[in-house]
């Protein structure tokens, strides 16, 4: 059983991982650019789902007004 899994806002350090992840579950297509640039973005809120230091996955969503627009979610494919 998995034991300690948090969630975490996306941080600048996340970005490797989560491209690496990216990559690997190759459902969505994103560059690292799109990455950062979301961390700027007033409108998007990016999390990472870790288990201790390791990323397992990571989701996003814009929030626009009172409604919430799902960007990605993805879970690393060894993690399903």
């Amino acid at each position: 059983m998995t034991q300690n899994l948090t969630i975490t806002r996306l941080a600048p350090d996340d970005i490797s991982p989560v491209f690496a992840i990216e990559q690997e579950a190759g459902d969505v297509g994103w560059s690292r650019v799109h990455f950062e640039k979301e961390l700027a973005l007033a409108i998007s809120r990016f999390f990472v789902l870790r288990e201790g230091p390791n990323i397992l996955g990571y989701g996003g969503y814009w929030k626009v007004s009172d409604e919430a627009q799902i960007t990605n979610l993805v879970i690393h494919p060894d993690a399903r």
